[in-house]
């Protein structure tokens, strides 16, 4: 996707630094001239978090089913359809669109944020309270957390706003930047813990982060997912965490010929103005019939591939529970949607209403809504939170994305055997079929005589 950035802010800007709940901040200097890096203490940080709880704005969740799909295609091409789960006022699932009720008696299903990802709330809490959590693998996400992202947070949002006010209209350059300075810094591992997807572009364009301001080495990857059986593709960016991996996917360039009609409108916009418009675009685009099919099909393919990836590492280990609701983010500058298969009980959700919005202030200083923030760390984390539903719900909904009852068993084996992360995938070609041998008399095709003519 192209789209067209904002006008320069003035450079006044890359010399602020936040000071929102912080109380003892300790300077110091970063690669460049223009930033100072501010490290906050740990007493700052718990209050970060206490506050972020506090004024924490929860989500709801709501089941779709899958109407339409092709297998065996690229994410882009799974041509996958869904619609919403629905009932009526005496809980009883309807097809939405055949239903010749009253729409005031139907009802989409609702689920909590907070619920499913409860475990990272606990464990936030506590690391608040200075207790430790039931686990260490919790313990050490959240103080990756405090330290990884919450320790410099400013200069990331610093850097991160750059996306906004630069003449740089790339979507890699965006990718980049959200890589490095937010979902990277929010995945607890060791090592590097973040990948952005490469083509013969991508690294001659960005070996070093585009912020110019933190120096880092951008690492790029081609490994793609998926099995043929299924669907395939690329992540877009590819973030490890203890435990596991979450893709996180952008939307699909829109149209050229509605990018140019929407033009006009956009260039004689004042800066206010375009703010909005470009806001408004993102929102569009995270909508957008094929992307969504985009998405949908990454979640469920990557559902899919931690189903058997959990088997693999956990073969030798005893008394570990596997995590069947697995979380996806489609993401631009500005929002985001999140998307979780459960690939056991066969069902999908998605954010209920518009697209997360990313940012609680864009401009004159941009500042990251930490609800959003909250809600990022906890899905990159997924496997060692452990994401759930509770089981009332799962029994209310189980089935009801509609998707394995139409995979033979046959086809969720071959899948299962073919299902990983490769650099290649090899389309599936059908063999055209023989006929059946013809019975000698067949053999000899005995036209009609044409009669003579006059």
């Amino acid at each position: 996707m192209k789209m067209t950035t904002s006008l320069v802010r003035g450079k006044y800007c890359l010399a602020v630094i936040t000071q929102s709940f912080r109380s003892v901040p300790i300077s110091r200097r970063t690669n460049s001239k223009n930033f100072s890096q501010t490290i906050h203490s740990e007493d700052d940080i718990s209050n970060v978090i206490n506050r972020s709880l506090e004024n924490y704005t929860d989500i709801t969740l709501e089941p779709y089913q899958i109407v339409n799909f092709s297998l065996g295609k690229s994410f882009t091409n799974s041509g996958v359809d869904i619609r919403q789960k629905v009932k009526d006022s005496r809980g009883i699932r309807l097809d939405h669109f055949a239903s010749n009720e009253d729409e005031k008696n139907i009802y989409t299903y609702q689920i909590k944020f907070a619920s499913v990802f409860k475990e990272g709330f606990n464990a936030l809490y506590n690391t608040t309270d200075g207790k430790l959590s039931k686990s260490a693998k919790l313990d050490f996400a959240t103080q990756a957390f405090r330290t990884g992202f919450l320790e410099n947070q400013d200069f990331h949002e610093r850097c991160l706003e750059k996306m906004f006010y630069t003449d740089e209209e790339s979507e890699l350059f965006r990718t980049v930047l959200l890589a490095n300075h937010l979902f990277g810094r929010l995945a607890a591992n060791f090592g590097q813990n973040h990948y952005v997807s490469h083509d013969h572009r991508s690294h001659d364009t960005y070996n070093k982060c585009p912020c110019d301001d933190c120096g880092e080495k951008i690492s790029y990857n081609n490994s793609g997912i998926g099995s043929e059986f299924l669907w395939y593709g690329y992540p877009d960016i590819l973030v490890n965490s203890i435990g596991g991996s979450t893709v996180i996917a952008r939307p699909e360039e829109i149209d050229r010929d509605e990018q140019i009609a929407e033009g006009d409108t956009y260039l004689n916009a004042d800066f206010d103005k375009r703010q909005i418009l470009e806001s408004e675009e993102n929102i569009a685009l995270l909508r957008y019939e094929r992307n969504v099919s985009k998405f949908v099909s990454q979640a469920v393919t990557f559902s899919f591939y931690q189903k058997f990836y959990q088997v693999k590492i956990n073969k030798h280990k005893r008394n570990v529970v596997p995590v069947t609701l697995i979380p996806t983010l489609a993401f631009t500058g500005t929002h985001f949607d999140i998307y979780l298969y459960d690939h056991e009980h066969d069902i999908l959700l998605r954010n209920k209403g518009p697209p997360i919005p990313l940012w609680r202030n864009e401009y004159p200083e941009a500042e990251l809504d930490m609800s959003s923030v909250l809600k990022i760390w906890m899905v990159l984390n997924h496997l060692t939170l452990g994401t759930s539903l509770e089981e009332h719900i799962v029994q209310e909904l189980q089935g009801s994305c509609d998707f394995l009852h139409a995979l033979s068993s046959d086809h969720k084996t071959m899948i299962g055997q073919t299902i990983g992360m490769r650099n290649r995938f090899y389309p599936r070609r059908y063999k055209e079929m023989d006929a059946l041998p013809l019975q000698s008399q067949e053999k000899i095709l005995n036209f009609p005589k044409q009669k003579d003519s006059i």
